[in-house]
């Protein structure tokens, strides 16, 4: 695999013609592949299991940035956010076990056209210590959406079939979803109280 410097994307060489891989006037670098994803997802069951797991992890970020949480009422949000993640693992659950109706109201959300501010494109990355701001916490959640977005839907444009495809990108808007509610907080947050 491939990734552009320049705009993040990600490219999956079928079959090598020699010379080499350009995007955004760049040659692409190597890339040795998607942080956290196994080597094969072959069925949906597969998948599912691993979009739990992201969501446990996503759901203990969250839990441990509310519990870093200094300024009143920042908490709030990272509950806010590490509930989300708990019902979307619940939802997969009841997807794995087969619950009736859940597979049309989860992929539902795949059609949905999420708003994107782009502030994550723009804000500086922040390291996880000790001590954040709310505004380095915000970036830091933001950022990790995004990556969380770029991940499933770098795996729906190489899944193999229409399924595995409509899945990730269910997933994907899951992760859009989230990182629009951060992008939106910091928008009141940090652009309205400086």
């Amino acid at each position: 695999m491939y990734k552009c410097e320049s705009c993040g994307k990600i490219v999956k060489v079928i079959k090598d013609g020699g010379g080499k891989l350009l995007c955004c006037n760049k040659p692409m670098i190597e890339y040795a592949g998607l942080e956290g994803l196994p080597e094969k997802l072959t069925s949906i069951k597969e998948i599912i299991e691993f979009a739990i797991k992201r969501e446990e992890e996503a759901y203990k970020f969250y839990k441990g940035l509310a519990k870093k949480a200094k300024r009143p009422g920042m908490n709030k949000v990272f509950e806010e956010l590490a509930a989300q993640e708990l019902k979307h693992k619940t939802n997969l659950l009841n997807i794995k076990k087969g619950a009736k109706g859940r597979y049309k109201k989860f992929y539902e959300i795949s059609s949905n056209k999420i708003m994107d501010m782009k502030l994550s494109d723009i804000l500086l990355d922040v390291t996880p210590d000790t001590e954040l701001t709310y505004q380095q916490a915000l970036i830091l959640a933001m950022k990790r959406e995004k990556q969380s977005y770029n991940l499933y839907t770098t795996i729906a444009e190489i899944a193999n079939d229409k399924r595995r495809k409509l899945t990730f990108k269910t997933l994907a808007n899951m992760e859009a979803e989230h990182k629009l509610k951060i992008e939106r907080e910091y928008d009141d947050y940090i652009f309205t109280e400086g």
